[in-house]
């Protein structure tokens, strides 16, 4: 089960169980169609009650491209993910191929310290972390 909800500009992503891949696309549409979310917005996913199989970093940097084309121009260039288990292994398979695709993912056990971090990239006037502006992603 996917779903989303907007506090003060940041987009939570909510997990829970398995999500196919028609699934989350249809997620991205919704968010990247709602006028409540402005463009580069800063995304937090807590994936804390999903079940997500451990992937190789080429399988993470292609779910990060497909993640940020669908949701291109809305997502910004921070990402904070909420885990149950964060074993250095798991957080280099995101935060690796997120150096690649220009974005900075932090990878946390607990959401108040995912927010932490994000706040820390808040702009003063309450522009989030960036408008992602056209790219390639290799």
């Amino acid at each position: 089960m996917l779903w989303y909800e907007i506090e003060d500009g940041l987009v939570i992503v909510h997990i829970a169980g398995q999500s196919t891949t028609r699934e989350r696309y249809a997620l991205f549409a919704r968010i990247r169609h709602d006028s409540r979310v402005p463009a580069g917005a800063m995304v937090l996913i807590d994936a804390l009650a999903a079940d997500i199989d451990l992937f190789t970093e080429a399988d993470a940097l292609h779910r990060i491209k497909r993640t940020l084309h669908q949701l291109a121009p809305k997502a910004g260039s921070v990402c904070a993910v909420v885990m149950r288990a964060v074993d250095p292994l798991e957080a280099h398979f995101f935060r690796r191929p997120g150096d690649r695709a220009d974005l900075r993912i932090g990878i946390f056990r607990d959401e108040p310290s995912a927010r932490a971090w994000l706040k820390a990239f808040a702009v003063p006037d309450g522009v989030r972390a960036g408008v992602r502006s056209k790219r390639r992603i290799s």
